[in-house]
């Protein structure tokens, strides 16, 4: 069971971010009403995640992300209207040490259309200390195949596993594709984090760009990526185009692309669980004598490591 903690200042909010949460495996243990409630509340508790608003009276929450981390580390899932609007706040956030930010409604009555985003994001904020298994080891002299590429589909509130993830892949190993959640603004907000935070080379994919060992793509919001190019050369494309599987980017898209172009090279890995966008693209790799990924993840990186080298 996961134990959430909800800190907004608007009763009627906190009322429908918790009736968004109640699930099986989710339980709101309290809610604050601002941030000194909130840090009265953590004293007898100690929940796997806390959903935090930034806009409260006395202490805004960015404020109390920053001495919360700073003293008593816990994953924070972001819920505000102002850090989606400007990636600056939403920059500040992830620098702060937040899991994810999602975009809160102007009407909290909206909030409810959010449910399963909101329940995707604090079950992967949960599981982001997950161990990510046995890794290459840096200095592996192992190349990666010319044509090889690891496509990740993330989820809201995985950050902090992705990150660990990146730092542990070799500086030389295949390289990534990774579609995240986000808005426009925030896409850009997290491509400057995942800058400033990796060994690898970070750029957000844009027209047509050649895939080169070492490298991490970020998809821009709201256009498809697919892989392209001769075998030997494989290229990054975006498409503007209709959401496919209800989503774009689509991973369903990326994945069959991946498929087609890598064949035996390519890695699908998929951080949202259950139905949806993504599964037929997996399936069409696996086809392809891929491997594809998808929670639990022990040995991942190391089975992805074999298949791309």
């Amino acid at each position: 069971m996961i134990g959430v903690v909800i800190v907004d200042d608007s009763a009627l909010a906190r009322d429908t971010v918790a009736r968004a949460l109640a699930t099986d495996d989710i339980e709101v243990l309290a809610q604050a009403g601002d941030a000194f409630a909130a840090r009265d509340v953590l004293q007898n508790l100690t929940p796997d995640v806390i959903t935090l608003d930034l806009d409260m009276p006395g202490l805004d929450g960015l404020t109390f992300l920053r001495m919360l981390q700073a003293r008593r580390p816990l994953p924070v899932v972001v819920l505000s209207a102002r850090a989606r609007a400007d990636r600056h706040w939403a920059l500040a956030c992830l620098q702060a040490g937040a899991a994810d930010v999602l975009a809160k409604p102007d009407n909290p009555l909206a909030l409810a259309t959010l449910a399963s985003d909101l329940q995707r994001a604090v079950r992967a904020a949960a599981g982001a200390h997950q161990s990510q298994g046995l890794a290459p080891k840096a200095n592996d002299p192992a190349q990666p195949k010319p044509h090889a590429v690891v496509a990740i589909q993330s989820s809201a509130g995985a950050l902090p596993w992705l990150m660990q993830a990146l730092k542990q892949w070799p500086a030389h190993g295949a390289p990534w594709v990774i579609l995240h959640p986000s808005a426009a603004g925030y896409a850009q907000a997290l491509l400057q984090h995942l800058q400033q935070q990796n060994q690898h080379p970070v750029a957000m994919a844009e027209g047509i760009v050649a895939l080169q060992p070492g490298q991490v793509w970020l998809a821009p919001a709201e256009q498809h990526v697919v892989l392209g190019g001769a075998a030997s050369r494989p290229e990054l494309a975006t498409l503007a185009g209709p959401a496919v599987s209800a989503a774009c980017p689509s991973a369903d898209v990326l994945f069959t692309s991946c498929a087609r172009r890598c064949g035996s090279a390519a890695v699908a890995l998929r951080l949202v669980q259950g139905p949806g966008d993504g599964v037929q693209g997996q399936r069409e790799v696996v086809r392809a004598g891929g491997l594809a990924l998808a929670p639990p993840l022990h040995d991942w990186m190391n089975d992805a490591w074999q298949a791309t080298t």
